[in-house]
């Protein structure tokens, strides 16, 4: 109806989503985060139960046999060398395949890897053979799935629940990686005859997944950028929830780009790291990402993951106390990262990433501290304490928030190259 010129204007309201969210986005964002999950779980399988998978492999720890420790380390950290492939991969693949189909892909690595690892259990030379071809395998699904469902789901999340389900991303590793712990104790699956259960649990989630994939929905962002306009339409309105009548473009932020009005495919090359460089606008945002990512993974937090165990063991920390520690940083990593998917949208980004780096160097001080006093009644207990701590402040900050970045700082064009390139970057530092 006509609007009277001198009369105030009301701002436009925009459809928001109820607070249950449409069947068919929930159904995405489980299958998405059933991928985490397997993430989750092949990062953190094997610590606690390292001392009896080395007893099996014929490596058992010994400072007299250096040559064991290299051993060791190649079975745990080639995931690493997987991982970097994985990240090279997985934006070509996922631009070209498309995000459903490229993840599902990267389930079926998943499971050829657990069942890899599983096959270890002949023990011996065949052993690690099988265990590092095995960990390979199921570095290159974990490099996959860290360029593709950050960048999927910061394609297909409304702007309310954006920064929750990206730090959603993390959290559910952190549980994934506290569930493979606990189950990898010796009062558990940890034991000489069962911890092949451990490594083959990791492609269970890979079932349901497959199960449910005729209930993802392809990315509208993704159809839009390829040119299938009617598609992408279609994918929205399921997204948003067609009772609603409203569209997922209009769930979007004003500076968002619309998908009802998509960007056309381009003439010319695709997307490279050296054309974000050449491109004012795109330069400092994918420093930045590249920056906080390596930052994350030379904090250390990785070594505190993979080989607490061990490491508290040759420290003079007796087992159940380093077996206790383990479990209790990874209970404080969930607990924090739920508390920055609540503080994310509240206290800002900047604000939590400089906080928990400041925080992790302070307890990472406190632990060279601990440690180089271990023979004083106060340095075990400095020690276990700081590592606990050292690891809730990189749940709080520092763990998820680096990995919302890609999506919120880069257009549809760019975003899988740049999150390709710095998930890269953050494996390369993992390895080192």
């Amino acid at each position: 109806r006509p609007v009277d010129s001198a009369a105030p204007r009301a701002r436009p309201r925009h459809p928001r989503l109820s607070m249950r969210p449409p069947t068919p986005l929930t159904a995405t964002v489980s299958v998405l985060m059933l991928s985490t999950a397997m993430f989750g779980w092949t990062n953190g399988n094997m610590n606690t139960p390292a001392v009896v998978v080395r007893e099996s492999l014929g490596i058992p720890a010994d400072r007299a046999f250096p040559e064991r420790e290299v051993t060791w380390a190649w079975c745990v950290s080639v995931y690493c060398v997987g991982a970097l492939f994985g990240c090279l991969t997985s934006a070509p693949g996922a631009d070209v395949m498309g995000r459903r189909a490229f993840l599902l892909i990267t389930s079926c690595l998943f499971v050829l890897g657990a069942g890899l690892q599983t096959a270890a259990i002949c023990g011996g030379p065949d052993g690690v053979r099988w265990t590092i071809i095995g960990r390979l395998v199921v570095g290159v699904a974990s490099g996959s799935t860290t360029v593709l469902v950050p960048a999927y789901l910061s394609e297909i999340a409304p702007d309310e629940i954006r920064g929750a389900l990206g730090v959603g991303f993390q959290l559910v590793v952190t549980i994934s990686m506290l569930v493979a712990q606990v189950v990898g104790m010796p009062a558990a699956l940890g034991t000489p005859a069962l911890w092949p259960a451990v490594m083959a649990l990791a492609g269970f989630p890979a079932v349901p997944q497959l199960l449910l994939a005729s209930r993802v929905v392809e990315s509208p962002r993704w159809l839009a950028h390829v040119g299938r306009r009617k598609e992408a339409e279609a994918a929205s309105l399921l997204l948003a929830g067609k009772a609603q009548g409203a569209s997922y473009a209009e769930l979007e932020s004003p500076d968002a780009a619309p998908v009802a009005e998509p960007e056309r495919p381009q003439a010319g090359p695709a997307p490279t790291v050296r054309s974000i460089f050449e491109t004012p606008e795109l330069r400092g945002p994918f420093i930045l990402i590249v920056a906080t990512l390596v930052t994350q993974q030379l904090s250390g937090i990785n070594n505190a993951f993979n080989y607490s165990t061990i490491y508290l063991e040759q420290n003079g920390v007796d087992p159940k106390s380093g077996a206790a520690v383990t479990v209790a940083m990874n209970l404080i990593n969930v607990a924090a990262t739920v508390a920055a998917a609540w503080l994310c949208d509240r206290a800002g980004r900047k604000l939590l990433l400089v906080a928990s780096a400041f925080a992790m160097a302070l307890f990472a001080a406190l632990i060279t501290a601990g440690m180089a006093h271990l023979d004083q009644p106060w340095g075990t207990s400095l020690a276990l304490t700081s590592i606990v701590l050292f690891v809730a402040s990189f749940g709080l900050g520092l763990g998820p928030i680096p990995w919302l970045l890609a999506g919120e700082l880069f257009p549809q064009s760019h975003r899988a190259t740049a999150q390709g390139a710095a998930a890269l970057c953050n494996w390369a530092a993992n390895g080192f």
